[in-house]
């Protein structure tokens, strides 16, 4: 189902682009294959860590596992970005390039 989002759904929030074709020309870094993002472990990341999440009807995004924040509701239906300072130990929220806001993630 996400391979088929990725590529075929045109989303306004990418100016009407698909995933896939939004994030070509982006600058991405993998993390190392051994992660395992459904555990939640960020302990041997450096740097920082950029999850693109949709938020739900609630305003809230899952970001890993059980790890759940709320946004926004009037962000419903929308990606932001979910920024990960692992050294900081701070998550901030980011829609189109504007900040929203920033919450303490251990």
């Amino acid at each position: 189902m996400e391979t088929c989002i990725n590529a075929t759904h045109q989303l306004p929030a990418l100016n009407g682009k698909t995933p896939n074709k939004f994030s070509e020309k982006a600058a991405r870094h993998f993390l190392s294959s051994g992660y395992d993002w459904r555990k939640r472990s960020l302990q041997k990341v450096k740097g920082k860590v950029i999850f693109i999440r949709l938020v739900r009807k609630s305003g809230r995004i899952t970001l890993n596992a059980n790890d759940k924040f709320f946004v926004g509701k009037k962000y419903k239906w929308q990606y932001v970005q979910a920024i990960v300072n692992v050294q900081k130990k701070q998550l901030g929220f980011c829609l189109m390039g504007k900040w929203i806001k920033s919450v303490a993630y251990s």
